[in-house]
């Protein structure tokens, strides 16, 4: 598999691609497919975006997968498409097949339990319309906020989800417009590489 790094030779990448019967597209979606935005169900595609990879899944020779950090629920009615691609959701917690498939990576109760928590703690604080809950992680997104507020509510977020971090095996992350608790095992980079095992040696892939 071809991977993107400050030596990769664009031309080189092209000409196995044309060569290659074995593709895949593998694509983000905010700030890929679609721009950030304050109100996340507002974040659509950009222009003829969409249209493009229709195309592309209509040519029947590459296989396109969009991962995200948002559920599956959450992103499919964004997606604009006249068929549904395989889309990972929650950073590699969810998958759907193109043929309708569901699956979805149980936790156990130790986790569960530690993002029941987090998530509770938002709710009691009013954050709750701020607050994300997902297969794998619980996120607070802040964007649109002014920058001391930010700082303040970073602060007091980071000293209550530490400790529960800590006791269940989470980890707390920082994203582009907020914070996130998630559990260990599963990210985008999970997804990208069960992939292309699937897909075999000799893949030809390009990963944006």
């Amino acid at each position: 598999m071809e991977v993107l790094r400050p030596d990769f030779k664009l031309d080189s990448f092209f000409d196995a691609l044309n060569q290659s019967g074995n593709r895949a597209l593998l694509l983000d979606y905010d700030g890929t497919l679609a721009p950030f935005k304050v109100n996340r169900n507002e974040a659509l595609p950009y222009p003829d975006v969409m249209p493009a990879i229709d195309a592309i899944m209509g040519t029947g020779g590459c296989r396109v997968v969009i991962i995200s950090g948002r559920t599956i629920e959450e992103i499919k009615p964004l997606l604009a498409l006249k068929n549904l691609p395989e889309i990972w959701g929650s950073h590699g917690w969810e998958r759907l097949w193109p043929d309708g498939k569901y699956e979805v990576t149980e936790l156990t109760d130790s986790l569960k339990q530690g993002l029941a928590s987090a998530y509770g703690w938002l709710v009691v604080e009013g954050l709750v319309e701020r607050a994300e809950e997902k297969p794998g992680s619980v996120a607070l997104h802040w964007r649109g906020l002014e920058p001391t507020k930010i700082q303040e509510l970073e602060k007091k977020t980071l000293e209550n989800w530490q400790p529960i971090a800590d006791g269940a095996d989470l980890q707390v992350h920082s994203f582009d417009g907020g914070l996130e608790l998630r559990a260990p095992g599963r990210d985008k980079g999970y997804a990208v590489k069960k992939i292309a095992s699937e897909m075999g040696p000799g893949v030809v892939s390009y990963l944006d």
